[in-house]
């Protein structure tokens, strides 16, 4: 990793690296830890392993790499590991710079669970995963009354267990949505 992203750093000026070990430096690791909300948990002999083993940011946007982005075993028989390194750097890099991240939208207004709340009630933990996995989870109002709104550059739609009979206008708007396309 130190390597490619020297290599990299020679390419531009804009590229700031920095190289955190959460076992050497854990008053430092505690600060990215709370920043960028990484989940970690300690072995048995006591080193610490994170949810991201490599975070790439900008400003406060971050893109999350595991260790299965890092490296892939395609055969569990064959135990070959063949790198993803630059590949996954690459589109972390890409995914910062220009900002797109592809964006579930999820409806509400209709007794569905809320993406911020917590346990039972919401959604919160699986929009703290999908974020994880560099996804942009937001919620979507209902349509208002005699409005054909599309629905925000949604790239998969989510109507997670309505509890309310849901309009005629977001009936529409969702069926006007999976017939361009969208999921």
């Amino acid at each position: 990793v130190t390597h490619l992203l020297e290599a990299y750093r020679a390419e531009t000026t804009r590229l700031d690296v920095k190289l955190t070990d959460p076992d050497r430096h854990p008053a430092e690791f505690l600060a990215i830890q709370q920043k960028f909300g990484i989940v970690a948990g300690k072995t048995e002999d006591g080193r610490i392993l994170t949810d991201s083993a490599v975070i790439v940011a900008r400003a406060d946007k971050p893109y999350f790499l595991t260790a299965n982005d890092l490296v892939a075993v395609e055969d569990d028989q064959d135990l070959k590991v063949r790198p993803r390194l630059e590949e996954s750097l690459t589109t972390a890099i890409r995914s910062v710079t220009t900002g797109q991240r592809p964006k579930i939208c999820f409806s509400t207004g209709h007794g569905e669970k809320p993406l911020d709340a917590g346990g039972e009630a919401g959604l919160a933990a699986l929009k703290d995963r999908l974020g994880k996995n560099n996804y942009d989870a937001i919620e979507i109002a209902p349509a208002r009354s005699g409005e054909k709104e599309e629905l925000p550059g949604c790239d998969l739609l989510v109507i997670a267990g309505p509890t309310e009979p849901v309009p005629a206008e977001d009936v529409a708007r969702f069926v006007g949505f999976v017939k361009a396309g969208g999921s």
